[in-house]
């Protein structure tokens, strides 16, 4: 948090404190569950506060000026008499609240009261939705019936506490036993907690107890078990699934899972290993444009410009890389190049791309049209089932500008190989270690469709359609204060040719040095420049850093 934003009673990490770690550094630490005390300048006229620093790194207390928090902390940490180089260049105005990290919040309830409370709540909040059954309503107001409804059974657990034992909840216990009973009715229960770390981008289960965060820089993080066993996860991941918008089957007959959470998360799970296993995939970042990845480092102005104008001149895409490195990022910024007119459909397993809820600056929908299909699972025995390659058809229907099939791994290639033949400039995103090994794959994974499709026909299919292939590539590094950060860049642009009989990849773009993003090798193709030029490309740029590399003038 800046200081700019930073404000008396305000939340925040002690991790947006790293002058306050780099001075604490520099005494001895005290035991786990003893503090030490810092005087602090708090921007006043009077004399500077103590403020208390907790040696554990993910304590239940809050953080602040001694006088105002003393009764606070007492019953959680045993203070040490300790006084250290002063921080008096700390922001201000001084905080007087550290925020609870979200999963030692979760350690701290009584889960087996949460489940029970929870039990209880359910029965009225069943009911309302069996009144309400075949009716158009808003969940905000399923939701607030159902606040309504905790509220009163927390409340009612609050006098059977008060007359057993003459001590009711504080206020922060009875809006923790809330908001737990609330996420398990209506959220991802004990999941939440981790859900709403800004810092997480990966969460990743095997079995009920071993459980993994991957933060934004690429550290791993352990953290607490999130069921009492794997019966009650698998349980509670089969109750997510058939609760959503498109409810999906979850069960050993129907071992594996695939869905978008909501909030735009995406989740996958399975019994299929030893341990059920969960992985969600927490989008940190929907709405992007090329200009953000340039501004970020993942990518040239040169490679940008060229990018943007394949885009518009209706260029065929595949983006390609490792898992978790973020294709569905960039490719949300290459369709951010598409013109606002046009009419677009997507097509995807499991919701990511969310075209259909950005916004432009004027909060109007950027593309103000857009279809977007998800595959369904359908009921027992597949009924009400829809493959994306029956959606695919079905869509010629609809009038479309533009036909984007989301992520292949598959049989599906061949449906987006159909889509490119009969559109506009469709982008897709795959798995991949190179340009090269992304059309090798898509052909292998086309071939799957059926015996029909030969390796022949995939060959010639896929070359004739696909103009350029992506490569994004992304490595956790260390920096020297001994931080580390998850560095992503465009590592190749390659168009895409037939030579021979067969498919091959010609770099434009490659990267010199890991984390740095590729600059210009060689020219495109001359159908590539006339298509570029045509939408608007000023090659210039590209032909100043060509003209460096000898040898390689356009």
């Amino acid at each position: 948090m800046s200081e700019e934003t930073l404000s008396f009673g305000d939340e925040f990490d002690i991790g947006s404190l790293p002058l306050l770690q780099r001075k604490a550094d520099a005494v001895p630490p005290p035991s786990k569950g003893q503090a030490r005390f810092f005087f602090v300048d708090d921007g006043t006229d009077d004399s500077p506060s103590p403020w208390l620093i907790p040696a554990d790194p993910d304590p239940e207390v809050v953080v602040g000026p001694l006088p105002s928090i003393a009764e606070q902390v007492a019953a959680q940490l045993e203070p040490v008499s300790a006084v250290v180089p002063s921080v008096a260049d700390l922001p201000r105005p001084a905080v007087a609240a550290l925020r609870v990290r979200p999963q030692r919040r979760a350690e701290m309830l009584d889960w087996d009261l949460v489940a029970s409370l929870a039990n209880e709540c359910s029965v009225p909040v069943a009911d309302w939705l069996r009144t309400h059954e075949g009716e158009q309503f808003d969940s905000d107001e399923f939701e607030a019936f159902g606040t309504e409804v905790i509220g009163r059974v927390v409340a009612d657990r609050q006098s059977m506490m008060v007359s057993a034992t003459g001590e009711p909840y504080s206020l922060a216990e009875a809006e923790q036993l809330h908001r737990a009973v609330f996420n398990t009715l209506f959220r991802l229960g004990r999941l939440q907690y981790l859900m709403e770390d800004e810092r997480v981008e990966n969460i990743l289960l095997e079995g009920c107890d071993v459980v993994w965060m991957e933060l934004s820089d690429g550290t791993m993080v352990q953290a607490e078990p999130i069921a009492a066993s794997d019966a009650e996860l698998e349980g509670f991941i089969r109750d997510i699934a058939q609760r959503a918008r498109n409810p999906r089957q979850f069960s050993h007959s129907n071992p594996s899972l695939d869905m978008t959470l909501p909030g735009g998360y995406r989740l996958a799970a399975t019994v299929s290993t030893s341990r059920v296993a969960v992985c969600i995939r927490r989008h940190r970042v929907r709405d992007v444009s090329l200009a953000d990845l340039v501004a970020w480092g993942n990518v040239t102005q040169t490679a940008a410009d060229f990018l943007a104008a394949a885009v518009r001149a209706g260029l065929s895409i595949v983006v390609c890389g490792q898992q978790a490195v973020g294709k569905t990022t960039f490719m949300r910024a290459l369709i951010n190049e598409i013109p606002p007119g046009e009419v677009l459909g997507t097509f995807e397993s499991d919701y990511e791309l969310f075209l259909d809820e950005l916004l432009d600056a004027d909060g109007q929908r950027r593309h103000p049209l857009v279809y977007a299909w998800e595959s369904r699972q359908g009921g027992e025995g597949g009924v009400g089932s829809e493959t994306t390659a029956e959606q695919i058809i079905n869509s010629f229907r609809y009038r479309l500008d533009r036909q984007i099939v989301g992520e292949v791994r598959g049989p599906e290639v061949w449906s987006m190989i159909k889509v490119m033949e009969s559109g506009f400039g469709s982008l897709s995103t795959t798995h991949a270690r190179s340009a090269r090994a992304c059309t090798q794959k898509l052909v292998t994974c086309a071939m799957e469709h059926g015996p029909s499709v030969t390796k022949e026909l995939a060959t010639e299919k896929l070359a004739s359609v696909l103009d350029l292939v992506v490569y994004f590539r992304g490595q956790t590094v260390m920096l020297p204060d001994g931080t580390q950060r998850k560095a992503r860049w465009v590592d190749e642009i390659a168009g895409v040719s037939l030579v021979e009989g067969q498919i091959t990849t010609e770099p434009i773009f490659v990267s010199e040095q890991a984390t740095v993003p590729a600059v210009p090798c060689a020219p495109p193709s001359e159908q590539l420049i006339r298509a570029c030029k045509a939408a608007g490309w000023r090659p210039e740029q590209f032909q100043a850093d060509l003209a460096e590399k000898p040898g390689r003038a356009w």
